[in-house]
């Protein structure tokens, strides 16, 4: 994939994880990644992103706690990275399988 290609698809992952909140209920996953060089980069990315979105979520939640913003609905929610997650290493050709 072409660099291009690499960045806009780096940010719809970013914009999925980001708008990622589900419930607080934790699952485990396992992985099997895909054998092509190029999807290894796309799951590489896919953790790049995960860290982006769950260090976002770190700085929403300690801005919730410190501030007027504990009214707003955006407080209330608890931000999940993972199911994003899982999309794009699926989409990278990877496999997942819930525990």
């Amino acid at each position: 994939m072409s660099g291009t290609v690499f960045r806009i698809c780096f940010f719809l992952i970013t914009m999925i994880f980001l708008t990622a909140c589900h419930s607080t209920h934790k699952k485990e996953y396992s992985y099997v990644p895909p054998e092509d060089a190029g999807a290894k980069k796309c799951i590489a990315q896919c953790y790049t992103a995960k860290k982006h979105c769950e260090k976002l979520c770190r700085m929403r939640q300690q801005n919730c706690k410190t501030s007027t913003a504990k009214k707003m609905k955006n407080c209330r929610a608890a931000c999940q990275c993972q199911p994003a997650f899982n999309t794009c290493y699926r989409a990278c050709g990877g496999i997942v399988h819930g525990m």
